[in-house]
């Protein structure tokens, strides 16, 4: 029966999402850094996990592209933290050919990568400082205020 299967689908998706929050719960230590997706729908509607989560060690990131515009495909909603390039991000397939690659998995990495930077300046920052110094120096873009990832000015903020 189709509702039952629906309900059942529900139950199975509250469950690992339930076990996912609390996952990250057990870690304030770690920050978690998710793409929000490239579904061009919003997060928060449509339950994305783990992209829909809001916790202080969870960094969600869409994807813009060069001319810091909202990629075509990123998902948005008010659980997208941060963005960063993921339009076309220069890449290496299997066996080292160079390839473009679009998408909020390759935008993530540009705020993993922020965070390690200030990490390896400042190993003493905790969760909560790093998120702070690289929330605080985004650059505002668009109609929709999106917080684009700043690295350099992170960096010389701690200084």
């Amino acid at each position: 029966d189709e509702q039952l299967r629906r309900d059942r689908a529900i139950a199975i998706y509250d469950t690992m999402l339930a076990a996912l929050v609390k996952a990250f719960e057990s870690a304030p230590e770690i920050l978690f850094v998710a793409g929000a997706g490239n579904e061009d729908e919003s997060v928060d509607f449509v339950r994305s996990m783990p992209a829909g989560i809001q916790l202080p060690n969870v960094l969600t990131v869409g994807a813009v592209d060069s001319a810091l515009e909202p990629a075509s495909f990123t998902s948005f909603g008010k659980s997208i933290n941060l963005y960063a390039n993921g339009f076309e991000v220069q890449t290496k397939m299997p066996g080292g050919k160079p390839t473009m690659i679009s998408g909020t998995s390759l935008a993530a990495p540009y705020v993993t990568n922020l965070a390690a930077k200030l990490w390896a300046i400042n190993p003493a920052l905790s969760v909560a400082e790093v998120r702070a110094l690289i929330e605080s120096t985004v650059t505002v873009h668009g109609e929709n205020e999106m917080k684009v990832i700043h690295p350099k000015a992170a960096v010389q903020a701690m200084h």
